[in-house]
């Protein structure tokens, strides 16, 4: 029981990494509709910015600010010189525009940084223990800034003046436009907002496992892919269960099988249940052409 309970704690955690990157996935395509594969490798060089101010000695807070702006500047510069002349082509354009932005950034990273993984510094050390669950103070810090991130969100697209802009976007881009919504700003905005919460996601993540190297963005673009469509693409909400799910997926299949296999399983669920539920957890039913799908 106490190894189901710990399995459980570290599931929780790990799923709260995967919902705060899966929710910057999540806000560009539920207004653009559009996969931002480049999304992990933008906010990873973020937090690789992190890593040297924090290597310069300059005071955690400083670091990580600085890190998030650097991601939300970066993911600007993407959408306005990568995507946005692309916006009108077929939507596979976009995707190989990210794609290529990818892979450009991730040779920037290892040209500055090296192709090597480096240790990265903990935060905030220690742990304390319920009933012989062992907690760490990282795994509390993840999941407040995972509930913050949600009701901060929540709250910013619902009671501001550019979060209403941003549903009104989601609606209808050119309407939108036709109202006198600065469509492009907006749409900038929304990319910033995303490498803003995935650098706080990455920065979380690898302040938790202590290393980072030239594919954590990659594979972190993977993961985040995965929460959102699990949990119903195009839904924030459906952007947090899903990373929680995958985060727990991942944590048992590590405990009660092996830790080698965890990632196909975790894949292997999400094909499952994608042929029972296509349109995810908390994803809703559409019809095309008077058909259901």
């Amino acid at each position: 029981m106490t190894l189901a309970f710990q399995t459980l704690v570290n599931g929780l955690a790990l799923g709260a990494n995967f919902a705060l990157i899966a929710l910057g996935f999540a806000v560009v395509y539920s207004v653009l509709r559009m996969f931002n594969f480049a999304h992990g490798d933008i906010y990873m060089f973020g937090v690789y910015a992190m890593l040297s101010l924090l290597l310069s000695h300059i005071p955690i807070v400083f670091a990580v600010l600085a890190g998030m702006a650097v991601a939300g500047a970066l993911a600007m510069c993407v959408e306005r010189f990568g995507y946005r002349p692309l916006r009108n082509s077929h939507p596979m354009m976009g995707i190989i525009m990210a794609v290529a932005a990818a892979l450009v950034i991730r040779q920037i990273v290892i040209l500055i940084w090296g192709a090597s993984q480096q240790t990265y510094p903990q935060i905030i050390p220690g742990h304390f223990t319920i009933q012989g669950v062992t907690v760490t103070n990282i795994q509390v810090l993840v999941l407040a800034v995972a509930i913050a991130a949600a009701v901060g969100m929540t709250f910013f697209l619902r009671r501001t003046r550019w979060g209403r802009a941003i549903l009104l976007v989601r609606q209808d881009l050119e309407v939108a436009r036709l109202m006198g919504i600065p469509v492009n700003r907006v749409v900038s905005l929304i990319y910033a907002v995303a490498g803003i919460l995935g650098a706080v996601g990455g920065y979380l993540f690898v302040a938790t496992y202590g290393v980072i190297g030239p594919l954590f963005g990659f594979q972190q673009t993977v993961e985040a892919f995965v929460a959102a469509v699990l949990g119903g693409i195009g839904g924030l909400g459906g952007a947090i269960v899903g990373g929680l799910a995958l985060g727990l997926v991942e944590q048992f299949s590590a405990a009660y099988i092996s830790t080698s296999y965890q990632l196909a399983i975790a894949f292997g669920v999400l094909v499952l249940f994608l042929l029972v539920r296509p349109y995810g957890i908390l994803g809703t039913k559409v019809w095309v052409q008077g058909q259901r799908v």
